[in-house]
C-alpha cells in the first residue's frame, strides 16, 4: 500500500505496535509507534512515538482527522 501511494506521488503516515508492521513503519514517510504497547522494534523503526495512547483514535477516519496537521 505504502508502495503505491509513493509511485502516485502522494505521501504516507503508518501507525503499528507489532514487530509485523515495522517493514511498513519504515517505508512510510512518517512511522508512528504505540509507546506503551508498542515493541522495542517498532519504537526503533518508526519517526514518532505516541507516549499517550489515550489520544490516538481507534478509527481510521479519525486518524486523519487527528493526525492530518502534523503531515
Amino acid at each position: 500500500m505504502i508502495g503505491t501511494l509513493h509511485r502516485r506521488g502522494h505521501s504516507a503516515a503508518m501507525t503499528g505496535d507489532g514487530v509485523n508492521d515495522s517493514p511498513s513503519l519504515k517505508h512510510a514517510d512518517v512511522g508512528i509507534a504505540m509507546g506503551q504497547a508498542g515493541s522495542e522494534v517498532v519504537k526503533d523503526a518508526s519517526d514518532i512515538i505516541l507516549t499517550d495512547e489515550l489520544v490516538y483514535p481507534r478509527d481510521q477516519n479519525g486518524c486523519v482527522q487527528t493526525y492530518r496537521h502534523l503531515l
